[in-house]
């Protein structure tokens, strides 16, 4: 409303005088919350003594719900600061907010409601029955992006078989290898009957997933057959002075015939290809078992045959696929130093799950030989959290002398924890480059140092 409808409606039933063609309500009117809706109720009131009619058929709006968790009300300005310009810090705090049990400050629900999809998943966690109140008078469907079959088995194993009991028949065959695929992350002998069944689908994708699936439950027909097939692909000799590795790959014939086959990779024949389908499907604890010797000493010695990459990465492959946190320690401090390219498939999930130990004593190898920046831009986001303290503030403090084109910036900025921030400082006579891009560096750093810090206080 323009102040010439506000003073026309308040001299109805008077004699009218001639008003002015003013523009809307000034923008100093608009200095907080409270006043923004001390003015509404004023002009609504005006109106409604002046006579005007209220809108017919409109339900009341519904009373917002008591909030059942705390409230970061701490974080309202930061937070408030990131929905505009990082999303990244959002999530970051979001994350940290449910672990503490913490849902977003009333002043942010909106930003977050209206967030982009590709981040709003991060973020309803912490929304709270407010935020979702106040999400449905928006007319924000909230539920519109669906979990995929991943989140909701990683979420809850359990009531995910439910869901598969029910609904795996009526699913296409796209859907059923997805499926079971997510229902390995969390496998049990009670899935052993449900998965030998889905070796008997039409679709050779399918039982390719359930046959995956079974060799990773011990003791499981499966696992027995697989194991058997892989004893006698490496013989160990072991004397005084030398240490040897025989290998013997399997024929592609004998290869079971549900076992997923790798296809066509670079430098690989086809005696090459099976004996890594093999190793990459069998547990790589079996190897160390009966070799009596360490991963990094099997793989010191398969760099001496002419099968190392077949072996290496299928080794790296499976002890990502059985969760052998010694095995991708080793492969993971290997092919780091034996210089592998980190194009391959499994590099990403190898940086995500490679121990805090293990993967700083590779970066401060990196580090001292003056190879930092190309190392951390082949880590990327892939880490998923910020690098250790120790990690950080050293790598805070070698950045000025780094060339600006080897350091992956933006990426930094989330990889650094927030004890680094006071090590982030500009040298004297930096050029330009090195200065801007410290102080995006730093900006970034404080900015997640401020949001995280603000949940401290509650």
């Amino acid at each position: 409303m323009n102040l010439r409808e506000m003073a026309a409606a308040i001299q109805i039933g008077s004699s009218r005088a001639k008003v002015d063609d003013f523009q809307n309500l000034p923008a100093e009117l608009e200095a907080s919350v409270e006043k923004k809706v001390l003015l509404e109720f004023a002009t609504i009131d005006l109106m409604l003594r002046s006579g005007a009619n209220s809108a017919q058929g409109l339900d009341p709006i519904p009373d917002s719900p008591s909030e059942t968790r705390r409230v970061a009300v701490a974080s309202t300005e930061p937070l408030l600061e990131a929905l505009a310009e990082d999303s990244n810090a959002v999530i970051e705090w979001a994350r940290e907010a449910e672990k503490r049990g913490l849902v977003a400050p009333p002043l942010a629900l909106p930003g977050i409601i209206q967030a982009p999809k590709r981040i709003r998943g991060y973020l309803l966690p912490v929304l709270g029955q407010r935020g979702r109140w106040l999400a449905a008078l928006m007319a924000i469907d909230l539920e519109e992006e669906e979990t995929t079959l991943l989140e909701q088995a990683q979420a809850d194993p359990a009531r995910f078989r439910d869901f598969l009991a029910q609904e795996y028949e009526g699913m296409s065959w796209q859907q059923r290898a997805d499926a079971i695929r997510c229902l390995a992350i969390s496998l049990s002998h009670l899935d052993v009957p449900f998965l030998e069944a889905a070796l008997n689908d039409k679709r050779k994708e399918v039982r390719e997933a359930a046959y995956s699936a079974l060799v990773q439950v011990l003791g499981s027909s499966q696992s027995q057959e697989i194991s058997q097939l892989a004893s006698p692909l490496l013989n160990y000799s072991k004397s005084m002075f030398r240490k040897s590795l025989q290998v013997e790959p399997p024929e592609p014939d004998s290869l079971p015939k549900n076992l997923p086959r790798s296809g066509n990779r670079a430098g690989f024949g086809p005696k090459a290809l099976a004996l890594y389908d093999v190793v990459r499907f069998t547990s790589p604890a079996s190897w160390q078992e009966s070799a009596k010797v360490s991963p990094s000493e099997l793989m010191d010695m398969a760099g001496k045959t002419e099968y190392t990459d077949a072996l290496l990465f299928g080794w790296m492959e499976a002890g990502l696929r059985f969760g052998d946190r010694e095995w991708i320690d080793a492969t993971f401090r290997h092919v780091r130093q034996a210089g592998f390219l980190m194009d391959f498939e499994h590099w990403p999930l190898l940086v995500r799950r490679v121990s805090e130990r293990v993967f700083d004593e590779v970066a401060f190898a990196k580090l001292d030989a003056g190879e930092l920046g190309p190392f951390l831009v082949s880590v990327g986001s892939n880490r998923g959290g910020p690098l250790s303290p120790q990690l950080s503030t050293s790598i805070a403090r070698a950045l000025p002398l780094m060339p600006s084109s080897h350091v992956a910036w933006r990426e930094l900025g989330y990889l650094l924890d927030i004890s680094a921030l006071g090590s982030l400082s500009t040298p004297d006579g930096a050029d330009d480059t090195l200065t801007k891009n410290l102080d995006r560096l730093r900006k970034t750093v404080d900015l997640r140092a401020r949001l995280l810090r603000s949940l401290e206080s509650l």
